[in-house]
Order: C-alpha cells, then structure tokens, then sequence
C-alpha cells in the first residue's frame, strides 16, 4: 500500500520533486526530533533523477522552509549533508 504525499509535497508540480519531499518527510519520521543525512547523489538514485537536479531542488526546499540544512556535507570526506524537515512554507 503505498502512503499519500505529504500536504507540502503538493505545492510542487514535479512528481519527482514530490517525492523528494515525501522521501525527507519519511527520513524524518525515522530521526524523530533529530535529524537525517541525505546526499544528492543517494536522492538522486532513490527518486531515479540526476544528482545535480536534486542539488537544486534541496536548495529549493530549503529557500521554501522546507527543510533546514543543519550541516554540509564534501564529497571528499564521503559527507552527506544534514537536513531537519520543517514542513514549513514561506
């Protein structure tokens, strides 16, 4: 059975995006009142889009209070970046 799209994911006219949102909704249902790591490229491969894409559409949500980036990530170390998911739009 498969769950229905959170409310803010609708905003967004991109099924992909959507469920780029629904994926950070799910993340952070798992991380409770913590937070999650999720890197572009890991996003990219779950949500089948290119990794540099969904670079812009993190930053998307995170103009759009969707998310808030807690700490950032370099491909160098392996690091993916840290998220919190608000469920908040401007």
């Amino acid at each position: 059975m498969k769950k229905p799209l959170p409310n803010i994911a609708k905003k967004y006219y991109l099924s992909k995006m959507q469920r780029l949102v629904a994926l950070c909704a799910e993340l952070q249902i798992a991380a409770g009142h913590g937070t999650f790591f999720l890197s572009c490229r890991d996003a990219g491969a779950l949500i089948d889009e290119d990794f540099r894409k969904v670079s812009t559409w993190f930053k998307k949500l995170e103009f759009d209070g969707v998310l808030k980036r807690v700490s950032t990530g370099k491909l160098s170390s392996h690091k993916a970046n840290e998220y919190r998911f608000l469920e908040v739009t401007k």
